[in-house]
């Protein structure tokens, strides 16, 4: 099958941490804000429906894997992970090759800001990024 995985954050992080961890800059040199979750949840999954595929998505839940042993699936990583704080997409399949989607224009619901800017930013328990 196919993962997409991104950093999703929400209040209970905001109110407790409010900081993105600095090894979250590693992933690239650029990150995408998702300004309006839902309005990008609908063209994500209605991309995914209009090419006759099923998703699943979730938070990824981290888990110690030194005292662990339950069961196990694609929404569960080791707590060493953690700091990564993912929201994955699983879509189920047979082929060994990437997926694109469009979603159309993203202007309006999504920011682009350089990666090592992640830690510097702030949030507000409106949930917008300052």
């Amino acid at each position: 099958g196919n993962i997409y995985s991104m950093m999703g954050l929400d209040p209970l992080f905001i109110e407790q941490v409010g900081r993105i961890d600095a090894r979250n800059t590693a992933f690239g040199d650029t990150a995408l804000l998702i300004l309006n979750p839902g309005e990008f949840l609908l063209r994500l999954n209605k991309a995914i429906q209009d090419r006759g595929l099923r998703s699943y998505y979730d938070k990824v839940t981290y888990y110690d894997d030194k005292e662990y042993s339950g069961p196990l699936d694609v929404f569960h990583k080791p707590l060493t992970y953690a700091h990564q704080l993912e929201f994955r997409f699983f879509l189920p399949s047979q082929e060994d090759k990437p997926l694109i989607f469009n979603l159309g224009n993203l202007e309006g619901i999504t920011k682009m800001i350089p990666a090592q800017d992640l830690p510097k930013l702030k949030f507000d328990y409106g949930q917008r990024v300052v």
